[in-house]
């Protein structure tokens, strides 16, 4: 028997007004578009909607983004490259949370956002799965065996545990590159629609939020980000051709040119060469199987087996914070400090697990994160590699 039920599954998935998850997301500030899509001061407003609310947003002449409702205006907060919004109660409006990269220039940001024909909880899922990276991000870039980096995170020790704040999945493994330590990953789901991650492939970091349009749609927020140095021109290149952010069409509602209608530009020779699944891009595979599910996934048809970990974890914790919400109005509150919740690769002394780690017992960790537990830069570099190989098929 399934453990999710019918009723579970609504509370989880319905953020409309009155909704309890949908007054839990207004308690909160949200990413409402990137930057880039309202780039003019005093040029041309555009619609939005957001939690199944419609607005309309404006750069004025001074620069300053307003977001605006047939009734009243909203607060807007612009930071990381990503227009932000509060649209709760105005009396108990929260401080803009510092994230890592909100607080960095944007020369060392790239952010994009991409619109999905589906529930956001179906793309919040799968960034928690780490598995799927074995099997839909495989690339065979020496030619034969499929590479990814799920078997390092396989061989290691893992789990997910729950907090006020959300959901963490926790590894720790023996490190290739410091003998006699493990290493140790970090990958939080922060409530109320938030992921933090690291991505060595190019940048330092990774955050992604699944933000509701409405029960139907969301749009999914790439950010990249190095706390060091400014992405070089070329960097920003890799990044956007590693993760299919080229495919990104502002003209049709900032939706990826790969789609259903043309199967996501998969291609069969593709498949047999070089790329696992046929589809170029790590974002454009993540989203053609997220899409595909349809608008609103049942969950209470399903059977989870123990590598479901993450995903139960984290539907028990959304269901628990949104009764505790509508019971009590208590709401989750971010640290002073977020980088603390986010997440994070650290160097620890072999005797020493993520248990210790996360609670604190473990002293002089070194944080590094060229020592990537999904072997990113592998699987990066061979969707680069592929794209290259895409290319050049067209030319």
């Amino acid at each position: 028997m399934a453990e999710f039920t019918i009723e579970d599954n609504a509370r989880m998935t319905q953020t409309g007004a009155g909704t309890p998850l949908g007054e839990l997301f207004r308690r909160y500030w949200l990413p409402a578009f990137v930057s880039k899509r309202l780039s003019t001061p005093g040029g041309e407003p555009v619609e939005m909607k957001l939690l199944g609310d419609a607005f309309i947003a404006a750069r004025d002449a001074d620069g300053t983004v307003s977001i605006r409702s047939a009734e009243k205006s909203f607060p807007t907060w612009e930071a990381g490259r990503i227009v932000w919004t509060y649209i709760g109660p105005p009396e108990l409006q929260p401080e803009f949370p510092n994230w890592l990269f909100t607080s960095l220039p944007d020369s060392h940001i790239v952010a994009e956002m991409y619109l999905q024909d589906c529930n956001y909880l179906q793309g919040l899922e799968a960034d928690l799965d780490f598995v799927h990276g074995s099997y839909l991000h495989g690339n065979f870039a020496e030619g034969g065996q499929v590479e990814s980096g799920t078997e390092a995170l396989q061989a290691g020790k893992m789990d997910a545990i729950a907090s006020e704040l959300g959901v963490q999945l926790l590894a720790h493994w023996p490190s290739p590159n410091y003998p006699g330590c493990n290493e140790y990953l970090k990958h939080s789901m922060i409530v109320p629609c938030f992921t933090s991650s690291m991505d060595n492939s190019i940048a330092g970091g990774l955050f992604h939020a699944w933000v509701p349009i409405d029960d139907e749609h969301h749009l999914v927020y790439y950010v990249h980000f190095d706390e060091a140095a400014p992405l070089s021109e070329e960097e920003r290149l890799q990044i956007a051709r590693g993760w299919g952010h080229d495919l990104i069409d502002p003209a049709h509602g900032f939706r990826s040119l790969a789609c259903k209608d043309n199967k996501h530009l998969q291609n069969w020779a593709r498949y047999k060469k070089y790329l696992y699944s046929g589809i170029p891009g790590v974002s454009a595979q993540d989203l053609a199987i997220i899409s595909s599910m349809g608008p609103i996934v049942d969950r209470s048809l399903e059977n989870l087996g123990a590598i479901d970990v993450g995903l139960v974890r984290l539907r028990r914790y959304l269901l628990r914070t949104v009764s505790q919400f509508a019971a009590s109005g208590k709401v989750p509150r971010y640290p002073a400090h977020m980088p603390d919740a986010e997440g994070a690769v650290w160097v620890i002394p072999g005797d020493a697990t993520w248990r210790d780690a996360l609670e604190g017992r473990v002293k002089n960790m070194r944080r590094d994160v060229r020592t990537m537990p999904l072997s990113k830069t592998t699987l990066i570099a061979g969707s680069i590699q592929a794209r290259d190989l895409i290319a050049r098929e067209a030319s």
